[in-house]
């Protein structure tokens, strides 16, 4: 199986939706919106599969490293929140090996 290079397909517009926004004033304005809006949510959601796949996560912990990095990232673009999901899971692992060195 191919390996997935998440930043590759965030620079080809992978994770963009290809349903345009709709005007304002279209006739089907909410409904063209909706669409939208769940479009952008499974591309975000694939996002989120890929990236996990990349890194060989799940889980708990996963989840919650891509919520922290959603919550503060986002805003600025997918970019950032695969910088910060990146960030924030080498804290984590980090923080695990120093945990398991402490047991021993």
């Amino acid at each position: 199986m191919p390996q997935i290079n998440v930043r590759v397909k965030l620079r080809d517009g992978d994770y963009k939706s290809k349903i345009p926004f709709p005007e304002h004033d279209a006739s089907n304005y909410k409904a063209a919106v909706r669409a939208w809006r769940l479009d952008c949510r499974r591309l975000e959601n694939q996002l989120k599969l890929d990236l996990f796949e990349e890194h060989g996560v799940s889980g708990l912990a996963a989840d919650l490293v891509w919520a922290k990095a959603w919550e503060h990232g986002h805003s600025v673009g997918l970019d950032e929140v695969v910088d910060l999901f990146e960030d924030f899971l080498d804290i984590l692992i980090a923080a695990r090996k120093q945990y398991a060195g402490s047991l021993t």
